[in-house]
């Protein structure tokens, strides 16, 4: 998963060509400069940061240079499920040329240090001949690219050719403005060129990413889209910050101290205030959700081979819930065959957010020998935090999943299975008081259902906690648009339970 955050950066990068190749403006943006990116991947609105900031003149090796440096962090779900970065990136840049001429990468992989250095003897050689229009030499990595950026003629709509190296690899990216469009961030509406890239790797190209440039004279990347099969990944500009650099200093000798803000806000442009649209009940869902609204799926729940009741579960309403466009999902259950698990009446309820899927608020009403899984919980997504019915607090990954939001959000999931190697996937869901990583393990099968056979996607389900995995939790789901739970088996002390789709 580390390859998505590397994306990012070899967006950065693509927004300058060589000199050699692209018509430039001698406009370049102020030393102290920082830049602050938010990160969102799929249903995770907070899944990380990177800052860029140009931090102005240093002197290595008996020559000025500049100093770019970066920081890459992500944080809650996407950190504890899918990739922990914490790295930190300097690069040394010719003045002159604006290629690099050393970069150096502090990296965290799994909690472990790692330290990486590349000098440039490419660039060397351009320099040499006097000329940074040297096409087959030159030779960018992903900062020294980032800071030649608003020097760049976006007007030109031509095909544009770089090579970069980074992670110990060269790629060679083409990169085309496409039109323009007006984009709105927490910094304001800007109009922005939008920027297709491409590049030699046909899987990287199934992405369509693009890069929205500002139309201005500081050419700001505002945002970045790439559509990954697990779901979009954005990095969105959020803050740009003036900060006060140090004088020149011998790199060799002296590091250079940390920068000391100066108090300058990011000048904003106004924004029009829309006219709010009227809110009405029960509006479609996504066409891409593999259900919609009044959905019912009744199921037949066995114990050991003996039938101890029957489950629907409803799609039941979108509606305003405390001020929140909301989904209303349900489960009810009702016993036969004198089966003293289930009571007339047992149901449990879910909230959700209709774009994320995400809970707003949980509640299960049950009777009999489960009334002590009785329970009442308020989700805030954006604080990171579940409170209980008795007031009782617990912080959460951002992007937690109750039990019945998870159910509807794993049909939603696009999982990536191949014929021998199919990739996890992975999501927080609170259960018994708690926040756990679930993990998806699936896999293509046929199976006989209905006296047919057919084709379905098995996922295996692992969790962090070894009492639920004792449980073998294993679900089938239909391999079609509407992804329907076929079947989910368990095994329990008293017995294997089953439950088999029978009606929807």
């Amino acid at each position: 998963m580390k390859q998505f955050l590397f994306f990012i950066w070899v967006f950065f990068a693509l927004l300058l060509t060589s000199t050699a190749r692209a018509q430039t403006t001698a406009q370049s943006f102020p030393t102290g400069e920082k830049l602050t990116y938010n990160l969102s991947f799929a249903t995770f609105n907070d899944a990380g940061t990177i800052e860029l900031y140009a931090a102005g003149r240093e002197r290595l090796t008996e020559r000025d240079v500049n100093v770019i440096r970066a920081k890459v962090r992500t944080t809650g779900i996407v950190q504890s499920t899918l990739i922990d970065l914490n790295d930190d990136l300097t690069t040394y840049i010719d003045p002159e040329t604006n290629l690099p001429i050393r970069a150096e990468r502090i990296l965290y992989n799994d909690g472990k240090k790692s330290e990486a250095r590349r000098d440039f003897p490419e660039n060397q050689l351009v320099n040499q001949l006097a000329s940074p229009s040297v096409p087959d030499t030159n030779v960018y990595d992903l900062l020294s690219a980032i800071y030649q950026i608003r020097r760049l003629d976006f007007n030109n709509t031509a095909i544009q050719s770089l090579k970069i190296w980074e992670s110990e690899k060269f790629y060679n990216a083409k990169l085309q403005v496409t039109g323009r469009e007006n984009v709105s961030t927490s910094i304001g509406a800007n109009n922005a060129f939008v920027i297709q890239i491409s590049g030699d790797d046909k899987v990287f190209n199934r992405y369509k990413a693009k890069i929205y440039i500002s139309d201005d004279e500081r050419h700001l990347p505002v945002l970045i889209s790439l559509k990954l099969p697990q779901g979009e990944l954005r990095a969105e500009l959020v803050s740009v910050e003036i900060l006060q650099t140090e004088p020149l200093v011998a790199v060799v000798i002296q590091p250079t101290p940390e920068p000391t803000p100066v108090g300058i806000p990011t000048p904003r442009p106004p924004r029009v205030q829309p006219t709010p649209k009227p809110y009405f009940d029960n509006q479609p869902l996504d066409a891409d959700l593999p259900f919609a609204l009044g959905e019912k799926l009744d199921f037949e729940v066995l114990r050991a081979g003996q039938k101890i009741g029957n489950v629907r579960f409803e799609v039941r309403e979108r509606k305003q819930f405390a001020g929140r466009d909301s989904v209303q999902l349900a489960v009810t259950a009702q016993p036969v065959n004198n089966s003293n698990v289930f009571t007339a009446g047992d149901k449990m309820e879910s909230y959700i957010d209709p774009n994320y899927l995400v809970p707003f608020r949980h509640e299960i009403k049950l009777g009999g020998g489960l009334a002590n899984f009785n329970q009442s919980l308020s989700f805030d997504q954006e604080r990171g935090a579940v409170t209980n019915e008795r007031g009782v607090e617990v912080g959460i990954p951002i992007g937690t999943f109750d039990a019945l939001s998870f159910v509807y959000a794993l049909r939603a999931f696009r999982f990536s299975l191949v014929q021998k190697d199919a990739a996890d996937t992975r999501a927080a869901v609170f259960l018994s008081g708690a926040p756990i990583i679930v993990t998806l393990k699936p896999r293509r099968e046929i199976i006989e259902f209905g006296g047919k056979k057919l084709n379905v996607i098995a996922l295996r389900i692992i969790t962090d906690n070894p009492q639920i995995d004792s449980l073998g939790l294993s679900l089938w789901l239909s391999d079609d648009a509407r992804r329907l739970p076929l079947k989910f088996i368990c095994n329990t002390p008293l017995g294997a339970v089953q439950a088999n789709l029978i009606k929807f």
